[in-house]
């Protein structure tokens, strides 16, 4: 296979991921499934970081790299998801958001976290408040609200800020893209519906 196969291979393999979140989001599975798949999706996103930047090694943690890929993409203010949504968001972190995805990964279950109560709906945050203002009365600012509505944008925004990042640098990028078939390749994971075969 040459080169340029390989690219294109790597390239619609990233266009496809973008495409799935989307096609997630509107979905009709539950909102808990939703998110765990855009978990999934996280982490492969923070791994084709990890590459790109050259941060990646076997001891290296998952966390690591999942923390370090949403600093960097998700929670930045360069991402205009985060930035004309933070008040839907916050206190969501990076640190949180990796508790949530290894609850929700490992134990299909939401993490106990000290002082921020932890809810999934299809709701906004303002409309979440207000049906359950009994509930929750005096503790607004503690409510995280996990909705498939903002998370979708915000990870595809995050990809979209990635894959620019990338295209800052042409040959690193490419480097990057054959070490991606490669890694494709290896695990057996050359499925790409959306790219023709040559």
């Amino acid at each position: 296979m040459n080169k340029n196969f390989k690219i294109n291979k790597a390239s619609c393999w990233l266009m496809e991921v973008a495409s799935e979140i989307e096609s997630i989001a509107t979905s009709t599975i539950g909102e808990k499934y939703k998110i765990m798949l855009f978990m999934t999706y996280i982490d492969i996103l923070s791994k084709i970081w990890s590459i790109h930047t050259g941060d990646i090694n076997k001891k290296q943690k998952q966390k690591h790299k999942f923390q370090t890929w949403s600093d960097t993409f998700i929670f930045n203010d360069l991402n205009e998801v985060f930035l004309n949504l933070k008040d839907e968001i916050l206190p969501l972190n990076s640190e949180i958001l990796y508790k949530i995805r290894n609850s929700l990964i490992h134990f299909s279950a939401l993490p106990n976290i000290n002082e921020i109560i932890i809810f999934i709906s299809s709701d906004s945050k303002s409309e979440f408040c207000n049906i359950y203002a009994e509930k929750i009365k005096e503790k607004e600012e503690q409510v995280l609200l996990l909705t498939p509505k903002i998370l979708a944008p915000l990870i595809v925004n995050a990809g979209i800020l990635t894959i620019n990042e990338f295209n800052k640098d042409n040959i690193k990028y490419e480097a990057t893209l054959l070490k991606i078939f490669a890694l494709l390749e290896k695990e057996s994971a050359m499925k790409i519906h959306s790219c023709s075969n040559t």
